[in-house]
């Protein structure tokens, strides 16, 4: 879902409350979770959501959860 709305795996991981590492190593090891990922990033790019693109709800709500775990917000952003 996060991917769709535009976010790159590293802020997907942040919106689904997942430590990067694991996302990181699903994306390695598990070819379902990658294709999947793969689909909905292409998904949100035909409908012009792509990282670093138009600021959507999804990339705000992820720099308020980062900012709320103590991230700076440079990090968070």
């Amino acid at each position: 879902q996060a991917t769709a709305q535009g976010l790159a795996p590293q802020a997907a991981a942040v919106w689904a409350g997942v430590p990067e590492p694991l996302v990181q190593q699903w994306l390695e090891n598990d070819r379902e979770f990658a294709h999947a990922v793969q689909a909905a990033a292409a998904l949100g790019a035909a409908h012009g959501r792509e990282p670093g693109g138009t600021r959507t709800p999804a990339m705000v709500r992820v720099v308020l959860v980062a900012l709320s775990q103590g991230a700076s917000w440079g990090t968070a952003a």
